[in-house]
């Protein structure tokens, strides 16, 4: 945590938004080195939410290059709901945004389920699928920052490997045979070249039940500094198999096909028959990435027992992905090394 009793930052972010005086209280932020405080300003109603950015966001923000501004402007012209910068903190290596509250889609969803309230989860995923089908169709011609970077063959190699060191190394018990883990490299490099050409649309990257805000009975974006170019499936396999909810199997791949009807309606039936051929091989690496990353949160970052929805993650994807010949470790035995892991 930073020094609240800094009277520089605080006088700032008073004058910023010109008050007389504020109260700061720690939010639980994400997996990244930013931390986020609500900002109260005192006397009345009204609350802002202070991000304090990395020294590497900070010096972008210094040369007004910082992703979170820019996709922030992008996804609000386009009639996305995304917080708004209220004001920028250049000295301070801040910013003061819209305060979304602290309803995510994941408590609202699994709050419903557990009161057998259906139509609530059902009526907020349909939204979410538009609202992640509105991010897609954000044009390329125009050249914004995100088509500047894309999962590449290097970005897949990348998390692939973050899987194998955060996980694999780290948390799994049991290994492969030697012959297998090196099979498994070969594995990763072929599903990276077989999903990197499909890039071709923009996505959030990290788009969850985590990321989506309900606020005013509607739903909202967040962290969507790292939009991209990516899969048709990416943001929708993202949202549909999320270990954070409760849904049950049958719901997930009706969501499936609610998905790629509303690509096919609003994108073009190449669009939807592309989803409809990936969407699989898609899921089984942002499965793979996401299980590093619950290694990662535990083991080195110490955010809490990420590790308790490994479970969730190795089991849905073992369910609807059946032994792909492509792949044979990565869809077969290495399941089993991480299921047998999983508590």
């Amino acid at each position: 945590m930073p020094n609240l009793a800094n009277k520089k930052l605080v006088t700032a972010i008073a004058d910023s938004l010109a008050v007389a005086e504020v109260t700061l209280a720690w939010l639980a932020g994400d997996g990244s080195d930013r931390q986020y405080y609500r900002i109260f300003v005192n006397n009345t109603d009204d609350s802002f939410v202070l991000m304090l950015l990395s020294k590497t966001d900070g010096l972008k923000l210094q040369t007004g290059d910082y992703e979170w501004i820019l996709a922030s402007n992008l996804l609000r012209e386009s009639g996305i709901r995304a917080p708004s910068l209220v004001a920028p903190l250049i000295e301070h290596n801040a910013l003061i945004i819209e305060d979304y509250g602290d309803e995510m889609l994941q408590d609202i969803v699994n709050t419903a389920l557990a009161k057998g309230d259906q139509n609530l989860p059902n009526r907020l995923y349909l939204e979410a699928i538009d609202l992640a089908i509105s991010i897609h169709a954000q044009k390329r011609s125009l050249g914004p920052f995100w088509t500047k970077r894309s999962f590449n063959y290097d970005k897949y190699i990348w998390e692939l490997e973050f899987f194998y060191k955060q996980y694999y190394e780290q948390v799994s018990r049991n290994k492969l045979p030697t012959s297998d883990e090196s099979l498994l490299k070969q594995e990763f490099n072929s599903l990276a070249h077989y999903l990197a050409p499909l890039s071709t649309f923009c996505v959030h990257r990290d788009y969850h039940s985590r990321n989506l805000m309900v606020h005013n009975d509607s739903l909202a974006v967040i962290d969507f500094q790292d939009l991209r170019l990516g899969p048709i499936a990416y943001d929708v396999v993202s949202l549909v198999f999320d270990s954070y909810v409760h849904l049950p199997l049958s719901k997930r791949l009706e969501l499936i096909s609610v998905a790629s009807n509303r690509i096919s309606e609003a994108l073009g039936k190449v669009a939807g028959d592309e989803f409809d051929s990936t969407w699989k091989s898609v899921l089984l690496q942002r499965q793979i990435k996401a299980i590093g990353s619950f290694g990662y949160l535990t083991i080195e970052k110490q955010r809490g027992n990420y590790l308790k929805y490994v479970k969730t993650a190795v089991s849905l994807l073992g369910s609807i992905q059946p032994l792909d010949q492509r792949w044979p470790i990565l869809s077969g035995p290495l399941l089993e090394v991480i299921e047998s892991n999983a508590t």
